[in-house]
């Protein structure tokens, strides 16, 4: 696979980013979708896993609604099965307007945690 143009070398060089299972729609000469996968090796030796990280999960307004992202998603999972890891994470925002949390759900994920993000603006 070609890697996408958006791909930073700083990004591709962090120990973390696992290319070789990133998943990329193309339109042409588009990108027309992604996700991006990494592995922390340290964090499954401490706790004795075989966990990939879908990191982005991402599909340009053109070509949502389309199954797209659930394509993509379903054939990161796979390449993390057939690269020897037996489970995957990821976060999402479960207000996301586009209905995030409902695409995982139909791919198998379960909430296992939530958490609450708090903002503040800070003074001129």
């Amino acid at each position: 696979m070609d890697l996408p143009r958006f791909a930073d070398q700083r990004f591709l060089g962090e120990a973390l980013q696992r290319p070789d299972l990133w998943q990329v729609a193309w339109a042409g000469t588009e990108v027309a979708g992604y996700v991006l996968v990494s592995v922390d090796a340290v964090e499954n030796a401490d706790l004795g896993l075989r966990r990939g990280w879908l990191d982005s999960v991402a599909v340009r307004r053109p070509w949502r609604r389309q199954g797209l992202a659930t394509a993509l998603v379903w054939r990161a999972l796979r390449a993390l099965r057939e690269a020897g890891f037996d489970s995957a994470l990821l976060g999402v925002d479960a207000a996301n307007p586009n209905e995030a949390l409902g695409l995982y759900r139909r791919a198998g994920f379960e909430v296992v945690s939530a958490a609450t993000v708090v903002e503040r603006g800070l003074p001129a």
